[in-house]
Order: C-alpha cells, then sequence, then structure tokens
C-alpha cells in the first residue's frame, strides 16, 4: 500500500483509527482522507427472536456469551478459549457460543477440549441467521486483537445487545460514550473476565445498554448515511476534476 499511495487521488477510512493508522504508516495527508463509518440497516436485526435450544441444537437451556468472527489470530479466539474454564466457572449460567470458519477451527476445539469444556462452548461454523443468533444471546464478546471497525459491533447493537470488548480500532468511535462501560481498559486475562463477569452481575444495566446501543446504530451508523456520505464524496472529486 505504501508503494502504490502516491497514485492515490483520495482515501476513505471506516474509523479515525484507522485514518490515523494510513497517516502515520501511508504517510497519506490529513487532506486526502475521509472518514466514513460503515452502516447497517438495523432492521435486520430487529425482533429476531429464536428458541437458544433450537438453534443450538440442543437440549441445554444455559445462555449464551456469543462471539462472532473468522477463526484467525486476528480474532483472539485462542486467548478468549484460555480465559474460558474460569469465566464459564463463575457464571455457570451461561456457555461460550463460537460463530464462524477459519484454519484455526481444528486448534481452538483442542484447546476447549484440553481445558474440559466441549459441553461449555460450541462451535456453529458458518450460520446464515446471524441475526438470531445475536437475538439469542445475553452479551457479544469481542476479543479481537485489532480491528479497524467491527462489523459485528454494529450488528449487536442494532440487535439491542450489550458487548465486552477489548479496546481495538474502531470500538470507541461506534460506541461512543457508551464505551465506558462496555470497553475494558485493562486488556489481562483476568482484566477481561472481570469485565464481563461485572456485566453479567447486572441484568438491568445490560437491558438498558442493549437499547441504547441500539438507538446509538439508528442515529449515526445507518446503512442510508454511509451510503449518502459516498455519493456526496464522489461527487465533490467529480468536481475537482
Amino acid at each position: 500500500e505504501r508503494r502504490v499511495a502516491h497514485r492515490w487521488t483520495h482515501a476513505t477510512c471506516v474509523s479515525l483509527d484507522v485514518a490515523t493508522f494510513s497517516q502515520q504508516r501511508l504517510g497519506l495527508n490529513t487532506k486526502d482522507i475521509t472518514v466514513i463509518p460503515n452502516g447497517i440497516e438495523a432492521e435486520d436485526y430487529a425482533n429476531k427472536r429464536s428458541d437458544r435450544r433450537t438453534l443450538l441444537g440442543t437440549t441445554s437451556d444455559r445462555r449464551w456469551l456469543l462471539t462472532i468472527g473468522r477463526l484467525e489470530s486476528q480474532k483472539g479466539l485462542d486467548w478468549l478459549i484460555k480465559l474460558a474454564p474460569h469465566l464459564l466457572d463463575k457464571s455457570p449460567q451461561h456457555d461460550l457460543v463460537i460463530v464462524g470458519d477459519g484454519s484455526q477451527r481444528s486448534d481452538l476445539e483442542a484447546l476447549a477440549r484440553k481445558g474440559n469444556l466441549e459441553n461449555r462452548i460450541h462451535f456453529l461454523g458458518w450460520r446464515p441467521d446471524v441475526a438470531e443468533l445475536l437475538n439469542a444471546a445475553d452479551l457479544l464478546l469481542l476479543p479481537s486483537r485489532w480491528e479497524g471497525m467491527p462489523n459485528v459491533l454494529l450488528e449487536a447493537m442494532a440487535s439491542s445487545l450489550p458487548v465486552a470488548t477489548m479496546p481495538v480500532h474502531g470500538v470507541s468511535q461506534i460506541l461512543g460514550d457508551l464505551g465506558d462501560q462496555q470497553i475494558t481498559q485493562d486488556t489481562s486475562p483476568d482484566g477481561f473476565t472481570n469485565h464481563v463477569l461485572r456485566l453479567l452481575a447486572q441484568p438491568e444495566q445490560l437491558v438498558s445498554l442493549g437499547r441504547r446501543n441500539r438507538d446509538r446504530i439508528l442515529t449515526q451508523f445507518t446503512l442510508e448515511e454511509m451510503i449518502q456520505r459516498y455519493a456526496t464524496l464522489y461527487r465533490q472529486l467529480l468536481t475537482q476534476r
């Protein structure tokens, strides 16, 4: 990217963090960057209620901690599974449900077996019913090592779901002032575990956070707003030619 950056007329970045990265690592000028956050169709994620047991294909009625993403090093699932024994022991009413596929799947499944958690960690693979899965969970976990602007966070918020996330790029811009309660400041295994447990210990606050998350998506991160901002930028750039 650095080799071809001098050919660019303009760059769009999905978050302020990515814009800063592009300036520092690619040498782009501030005037040649526009930040346009991703947007989603929020109504696709509203009121998609399904029975947890049906979605999981099990008779267990334990509640869900949900994580969604590619099963690759970036997403930090190996780290999450290593701390899962303590987390799930402290929250016996919850299972960890992992949605997605990737090259690390067999290694991650082996980690779950090593921790004797085959019955508490569920690997669902790629699923087309993400909206239903989000609506069935109590909390989305985002243990990523790095991101640009995680779309799954937008989808969870549109589903009125609270989140527990690492302080990776993009999340503070998405969550705004709601990040104080949902972004962990202690990125150690114990820190993240305690962050999750504190959230789960306040069910009324979880419901309130979920509602406020959805309101933020409806006002800040809609698909219509994203499209309009790209259209405006294209018109401006064409006018300058």
